[in-house]
């Protein structure tokens, strides 16, 4: 359900249902496993285990952040030699309930990470995004809480994932709106970046249809996992749409076989996409 990438060029695999995350070495085809994060099929919440995990960032410092939502929190892990042995701990959250004040977090599924290391939380069902400090000090930016409608810039259906560009521009999947909608820094409403409010995919370029994951390059291009449009699209830091890969609309295995397309079928995605170097 996430997936990330680290300086160093390891790749973090966020392996759900399996409570775990996976390591790899990824400068050769195919990759090389290095190591696990977790107890594979073990439920926990203590600082040695997860319970359901979605979205994965990893920083400049290569600090993995880990959105363990099953949990409620979003633990920070790091190693200091050479990814063998991992401590992991509570950066934010950790019980349940949708008090803000408590510093409570409900079904969150995405996550950010800016230049200077500050973490994005798209807090799902509270309709927030906080803003972290790399200390852990988390503020509410982007969203009015416990509010979720379509009537607002401010307001989201549901706020899935949260990516933030190299000029500090911050990008929200409101995949129930079914747009991408971008902010300034400081947390006030730019644009709909992507996307038609509640006009579901059409044959365009202008349209999503439940926008997932999203992140953007250091060049300030987005990059958006489409659950049910089956694609995943990359646009300029305009907004206009590049490519995609997918699709419109057709799952893997509705194709009739045996004309199947080879690789250019998805399968209702969920999950953030993650970017090299």
């Amino acid at each position: 359900t996430g997936v990330a990438i680290s300086y160093s060029g390891l790749l973090f695999v966020g392996d759900a249902n399996n409570r775990r995350v996976q390591i790899y070495n990824i400068s050769s085809v195919p990759a090389v496993y290095v190591n696990t994060i977790g107890e594979t099929g073990v439920t926990g919440n203590d600082n040695t285990h997860f319970d359901y995990l979605n979205a994965l960032v990893v920083d400049s410092q290569d600090a993995l952040y880990v959105l363990d939502s099953g949990n409620y929190r979003v633990q920070k892990c790091t190693t200091t030699n050479a990814w063998v042995d991992w401590t992991c701990s509570t950066f934010f959250g950790g019980s349940y309930g949708s008090d803000p004040a408590n510093n409570e977090m409900s079904w969150s599924v995405g996550m950010g990470v800016d230049g200077s290391d500050n973490v994005y939380i798209a807090d799902g069902v509270n309709s927030r995004i906080l803003k972290c400090t790399p200390a852990g000090v988390c503020t509410h930016l982007i969203g009015t809480v416990g509010v979720r409608g379509t009537g607002s810039n401010t307001v989201f259906g549901w706020a899935y994932d949260v990516a933030v560009d190299s000029g500090g521009n911050i990008f929200v999947s409101d995949t129930d709106n079914l747009v991408i909608r971008k902010y300034t820094g400081a947390g006030a409403f730019t644009s709909t970046f992507a996307g038609v409010t509640l006009v579901p995919y059409l044959t365009d370029a202008n349209h999503l249809n439940t926008p997932w994951g999203v992140t953007a390059d250091a060049q300030g291009n987005l990059y958006v996992t489409e659950n049910r449009g089956d694609r995943l699209v990359k646009y300029n830091a305009q907004g206009v749409q590049q490519w995609t890969v997918g699709h419109t609309g057709i799952w893997w295995q509705d194709w009739p076989a045996p004309s199947y397309p080879g690789n250019t079928l998805f399968g209702g995605m969920e999950g953030n996409p993650a970017l090299d170097a």
